[in-house]
Formats: C-alpha cells, structure tokens, sequence
C-alpha cells in the first residue's frame, strides 16, 4: 500500500462525491471508479474522433467485418 498527502478540501469533495454518487463506498473505490470513467471517456472520445474522419471510420468498420467474420468461421460452440 502507498500512502499520500491529499488536500483536506480534495479529501472533504472525494467523501462527499463517494456518498452521493456511489453509495458511500471506500475513497480508494471511489478514485479507482472515476478513473475508469475518465478512460472510457478517452474510448468515446476516440470514437468520436473516428467518426469524424469518413476514411479513419470506414477502416475501422473494415476491421471490425474481419473480426466478425472470424468470430463466425463455422465453428460450433458449446
């Protein structure tokens, strides 16, 4: 465990982001929550980034047909 210095006014707006938002748990859950949420954030932003680029979009729905297509090879599953 690493442990480190968080302003008292950053501790007191973590606490009461982790009571009302996400029912109260831990403050390491909660950074670790939001961190998450900022990197599907980056993800959607990505996407975002993709589909304003007509070349950049259709090359990734491209790939995406190749990766369904073998998903698909005819293989049953159990």
């Amino acid at each position: 465990m690493i442990s480190m210095l968080i302003d008292s006014e950053v501790w007191d707006e973590l606490t009461k982001v982790a009571e009302a938002d996400f029912d109260g748990v831990p403050l390491g859950e909660v950074v670790q929550r939001l961190i998450m949420e900022h990197h599907f954030a980056r993800i959607n932003e990505r996407y975002e980034e993709l589909r304003a680029d007509p070349a950049e979009w259709e090359s990734y729905q491209a790939e995406l047909r190749l990766t369904d297509n073998a998903a698909s090879d005819g293989l049953e599953m159990d």
